[in-house]
């Protein structure tokens, strides 16, 4: 761990991504 920040994995950073994604489908072009 390191102190004061969080560090994801890649499949995590991923899945967060790709949630943000379906939360505002407008971001997303085409």
């Amino acid at each position: 761990m390191h102190p004061g920040g969080v560090v994801l994995t890649e499949r995590e950073f991923w899945r967060m991504r790709h949630a943000e994604q379906d939360a505002n489908p407008g971001s997303r072009c085409c």
